[in-house]
């Protein structure tokens, strides 16, 4: 199953130029109640939860901010990634967020490096770094394809992604895009030097003289937006951070220069809506850029291209008259919809999935595996897999003992391993990788979880104490306790909601312990906790896109839906049937023992034990739709799977732990 986004990509990159012309408003006094501002905008208020990417770029350590919106009421399937523009940051985009929402559509809102949030780095900035950053921070969120709208310099960045990466473009719009033509045939270079110089000497009249601008064509569309802006851009320049800003914004300010895509237009592939005010002055004059963006539409092949201008409106549309600029994009983004549904396209038809025997590569070492509990994938599609290093007597003559954390890259080649047996619980039972990359781990029994970095050379946090387990005497001959507090009993999963930092565990691994999720904050104090109904077991947990907790029942063959303060909103039957027919039916493991999404989140994956195959689940009906392995000892065959996980390009990573094994299986081709 492919997997649909749409990627809202807006960067917005103008000069601060000092004496900028601008017809507008008369000057105002600067106001005095202006105080100085982060230039990380930690002061500035944004729409939605602030999450964090961590990039290396240019051998530095670096994060990138977004915001990842759910849909508001039945999801679509698709998501809007919004990304801003040089004088603001994604803080801007809180009109086209809650509009993309209504129509059910997901929303990702990065602030690119240098902007906003983000890291403020001295790099040499350009639209492949941009667009490469946006295609891994979708693929952290598991999001394999995209429309992509820009607006501004955005556009460019837009164009930049959608010919790098053809393949995540579903639809794109340019929304009032500059970059129309090359600029070093309309102006002569301006060193960074002068730029940096100039930018230093901003004040409040220049910093809202270049935002003036966007409403040179009626000087009356000037509102408490536009001022509200300014007045951000201004409390920087009083930031004793400011020179490292004004250095940075002079770097962004080349780019539109040196990396023009005017030669990018003839390999877009999507169909692309040109969209913006018609009166949009910045090229010089409204008539300039509407021949400008006829052009740029006619230059994409296919007659994928079409323009959309909006009378009366300027650069930036959806600030001066929202009512008139949301509902052609909405429109053209659902056309999206309606052609899937015209093509005959089935969304609950599951793919065909095939095993990949050369993945992974052998292991060095001499490695010998014992058991897998469980496995994980990080943003850059590298797997983990946990050992239990239960090897049989004997086993370690012909080899050594593999260490309990194994990483693999993409291609299946171990990167690294580690693992003190001093911090780690021998019986290691599921992993989970955050949103900062860092490794968390579950053992059962055990007392506690532990994070780890993303190398495991540091362990971050550990909540509960090793070897003290959540019951009457301590141990697990005890009765379970489940109690209000950061120590467990058999902890199964965990997973960290990206968007507030909580950390969700599922205690409950085995029959006769805790049965419960509890929730810490993001530094292990216990905040709440819920035991489902019924169950005997909390064999996993995961969180799901529409911000719903999924749990397995092992043996009561389902999955239950909570909200996050663990009200139960559905549950979702996994039925199995034995291969031979037997009056006295015996489960053997369950037919929910752990559980994953595909990329959009149309199939959950679920290992049934019973059947020992997987079952694929449309999720927005309950229904089993596919499934695929079986018992046996070959490629794609299973020896108790334990473990799953799905990478952003969905594949399905599946952990033995009688089979000792891990498995990759991949869409089949053709399908």
């Amino acid at each position: 199953m492919k997997t649909r986004v749409v990627l809202s990509i807006t960067v917005l990159l103008v000069q601060v130029a000092s004496g900028a012309e601008a017809q507008g408003p008369p000057a105002v006094p600067t106001p005095a109640d202006v105080k100085p501002g982060s230039i990380t905008g930690e002061d500035v208020p944004y729409p939605h939860p602030v999450s964090y990417l961590r990039l290396t770029l240019y051998d530095q350590d670096l994060r990138l901010a977004y915001m990842d919106v759910p849909p508001l009421g039945p999801p679509n399937g698709r998501t809007v990634v919004l990304l801003h523009g040089n004088n603001f940051a994604g803080f801007y985009f809180g009109g086209p967020i809650e509009a993309l929402r209504k129509e059910g559509f997901r929303v990702v809102v990065p602030d690119q490096i240098g902007y906003g949030r983000s890291s403020k780095p001295f790099i040499p900035y350009n639209f492949h770094d941009m667009a490469r950053n946006t295609r891994q921070l979708l693929e952290s969120l598991k999001i394999a394809r995209a429309m992509v709208v820009g607006h501004s310099m955005g556009g460019m960045l837009a164009v930049r992604f959608a010919t790098q990466y053809p393949a995540m473009t579903e639809r794109l719009v340019l929304y009032n895009p500059i970059g129309l033509v090359d600029p070093r045939f309309e102006r002569p270079w301006e060193s960074t030097d002068e730029l940096y110089k100039r930018n230093l000497a901003a004040t409040y009249q220049t910093t809202r003289a270049a935002i003036l601008r966007y409403v040179a064509h009626n000087p009356a569309a000037w509102n408490a937006e536009f001022e509200k802006y300014t007045r951000i851009r201004y409390s920087w320049t009083l930031s004793a951070e400011w020179p490292r800003l004004a250095m940075v914004q002079a770097l962004l300010t080349q780019v539109q220069y040196l990396d023009q895509v005017t030669d990018d237009w003839e390999h877009i592939t999507a169909p692309t809506l040109v969209l913006g005010g018609a009166d949009d002055s910045l090229p010089g004059s409204p008539a300039v850029f509407r021949e400008r963006t006829r052009v740029l539409a006619e230059r994409i092949p296919g007659n994928r291209g079409r323009v959309h201008l909006i009378a009366g409106l300027g650069h930036v549309p959806h600030l001066e008259a929202p009512e008139k600029t949301y509902p052609p994009l909405v429109a053209f983004l659902k056309e999206g919809l309606s052609a899937e549904a015209a093509a005959g396209a089935q969304p609950g038809t599951p793919p065909r999935y095939e095993a990949d025997v050369n993945w992974p590569k052998p292991l060095p070492n001499r490695w010998v595996l014992g058991g897998l509990g469980g496995t994980c994938v990080d943003a850059q599609g590298h797997v983990f897999i946990l050992n239990r290093q239960d090897v049989l007597e004997g086993e370690l003559n012909t080899g050594r003992l593999a260490p309990p954390v194994i990483e693999f890259d993409p291609d299946g080649n171990v990167v690294n391993a580690w693992g003190d047996p001093t911090l780690l619980d021998p019986r290691l039972h599921s992993c989970h990788v955050d949103g900062d990359n860092n490794i968390w781990i579950a053992s059962a029994p055990s007392g506690m979880v532990q994070k780890y970095t993303h190398d495991g050379s540091r362990l971050l946090l550990q909540i509960g104490k090793k070897g003290v387990v959540d019951s009457s005497d301590g141990t697990v001959k005890g009765k379970p306790l489940n109690s209000n507090a950061p120590i467990f009993f058999m902890p199964s999963s965990i997973f960290v909601d990206r968007q507030n930092g909580d950390v969700y565990v599922s205690d409950g691994e085995s029959a006769g312990g805790n049965r419960r999720v509890a929730v810490f904050d993001a530094g292990g104090r216990f905040l709440r906790q819920w035991q489902p109904e019924g169950l005997e077991t909390v064999h996993c947990m995961t969180i799901g896109k529409d911000g719903l907790v999924y749990v397995c029942d092992r043996n009561g063959s389902r999955i239950q839906v909570f909200d996050k303060t663990g009200v139960l909103r559905r549950s979702i039957p996994v039925p199995w049937t034995p291969v031979t027919p037997s009056s006295d039916l015996r489960p053997f493991g369950g037919s929910a023992v752990a559980v994953d999404f595909s990329p959009d989140e149309r199939l959950i994956f679920v290992i049934n034990q019973n059947n020992a195959q997987i079952e694929m689940i449309d999720r927005p009906s309950g229904t089993v739709v596919g499934s695929f392995g079986r018992s046996g000892t070959f490629p794609g065959q299973f020896n108790q799977p334990h473990g799953i996980a799905v990478d952003a390009r969905g594949n399905v990573y599946i952990a033995e732990n009688r089979g000792r094994r891990i498995h990759k299986f991949s869409v089949a081709r053709g399908r």
